[in-house]
């Protein structure tokens, strides 16, 4: 058994244009359960997939600029980890980040 998360890809529009010919642009679009376009990028949500970055080492290529993406994993087991994010774009359009928050409801 293993884990399983939700992620959140988002990339500005000139990033994309750039990825277009590596394997992981094709992935993020054939394979993620939503897709959001806005004129200054994409979000790619995945819901409830395995870890994903070791399965596609193109990854690392995705370090170039961090302000130009950002991928947060989110993680019902491990809601504070932040192992499987990486980028630095926190202004982007679809206010993608992790939210956590435990009730009690009686």
């Amino acid at each position: 058994m293993s884990i399983r998360s939700d992620f959140g890809f988002a990339f500005k529009s000139h990033l994309l244009e750039v990825m277009q010919s590596k394997e992981i642009y094709n992935f993020l679009f054939d394979f993620a359960d939503e897709t959001h376009c806005h004129v200054e990028g994409t979000l790619f949500v995945f819901r409830s997939s395995k870890n994903w970055a070791d399965s596609y080492p193109e990854y690392d290529l995705l370090q170039l600029k961090d302000d130009d993406y950002l991928i947060i994993q989110a993680c019902d087991e491990y809601p504070s980890s932040l192992k499987g994010d990486r980028g630095d774009w926190h202004d982007n359009p679809w206010g993608l980040g992790r939210y956590v928050s435990v009730s009690l409801g009686v």
